[in-house]
């Protein structure tokens, strides 16, 4: 979800590697969608209809990975009781998805490089390769030649993963995407709405326009159900969603009086309009042209707003 120019790019990419079987190294902050980028690249290719099998390599025991990765045979090990198939087969045909691939251990770090060059895995207790048929595409938060330079990670494997680089841009760069994404999770957690849709009150959005997300989509999402879940009004203020703000300063939960206050939906319109441009000005310190990008409309028409507001661009130029 999102139009911005830095998330069109990704989808970009995402569809043009698609209908390849290269490898795909996917890098961003945690929680800017990875494994969203990773089930589209699949659902668009010709893989589509077999498996798409994650894992997160750093959820994982050293000890038990490989076996995951890979499978074992009865008894190779204690405890080994039956013999169990590894993801790498689950994937046959499909995909498979390394998640946070820099947690992984250098053992297991020699036969990723092995099963993506041979399309080959050996399960734990055994001797003979199986083949596979897997599109590998991996993932991590971390800066991973700079994890090769200090000796974590096999230089060998990095570039053999690093053939298509994709870069998820952090929410903090992607200001205008968050009225999309905040409507797709009220969607999302509420259902059909058939026993009425909490809304956002404009002062909440606000607040949300000027936060930095250090969680990015995944606290996005996080906060909006949490929200819903406590707030008591018809809209969600900005209270519900930053409960920390208003706690350690000891205010009482907001009420947007001045919102509460309009009946009729043209007249709310207008005041979430005047409010989201004014919000818009202070954070862009009064650039036209980085308002009218972020609120997606061309400049005419923020010019338009700002003299029906009486709004004086000259009046943020210092703002902080």
């Amino acid at each position: 979800v999102g139009k911005s120019q830095s998330f069109q790019r990704v989808l970009r990419e995402a569809m043009g590697v698609a209908n390849t079987d290269s490898t795909v190294l996917l890098t961003g902050e945690t929680g800017t969608g990875k494994e969203l980028i990773a089930q589209t690249i699949h659902n668009l290719s010709d893989r589509f209809k077999n498996p798409f099998v994650p894992i997160n390599c750093g959820a994982i025991p050293e000890t038990l990975l490989e076996s995951e990765l890979f499978g074992h045979s009865k008894g190779a090990f204690t405890g080994a009781h039956r013999k169990k198939v590894g993801l790498f087969a689950r994937a046959n045909g499909g995909t498979i998805f390394l998640d946070e691939i820099g947690e992984a251990p250098q053992s297991v770090q020699v036969k990723l490089l092995r099963a993506i060059e041979t399309k080959e895995v050996i399960p734990l207790g055994t001797t003979i390769p199986q083949k596979v048929d897997v599109r590998v595409i991996t993932a991590t938060n971390k800066d991973l030649m700079k994890e090769v330079e200090e000796g974590n990670f096999r230089k060998d494997l990095y570039f053999r993963i690093n053939v298509i680089p994709i870069h998820l841009p952090p929410l903090r760069e992607r200001v205008e995407d968050i009225p999309l994404l905040v409507q797709y999770f009220l969607t999302k957690f509420q259902g059909d709405g058939s026993s009425g849709l909490k809304g956002i009150l404009p002062s909440t959005m606000s607040m949300m326009l000027e936060y930095d997300w250090p969680g990015n989509i995944r606290e996005l999402e996080n906060r909006i159900e949490r929200a819903l879940i406590f707030s008591k009004g018809s809209s969600i203020a900005p209270a519900d969603m930053f409960p920390e703000k208003f706690e350690t300063s000891g205010q009482e939960e907001e009420v947007d009086e001045e919102f509460d206050a309009i009946t009729d939906y043209s007249t709310a319109k207008a005041s979430f309009e005047k409010r989201y441009i004014i919000s818009l000005m202070h954070k862009c310190k009064g650039n036209i042209s980085q308002v009218a990008r972020i609120a997606g409309r061309h400049r005419p028409e923020i010019y338009k707003m700002i003299r029906k507001y009486k709004i004086n661009p000259r009046d943020f130029k210092s703002s902080e």
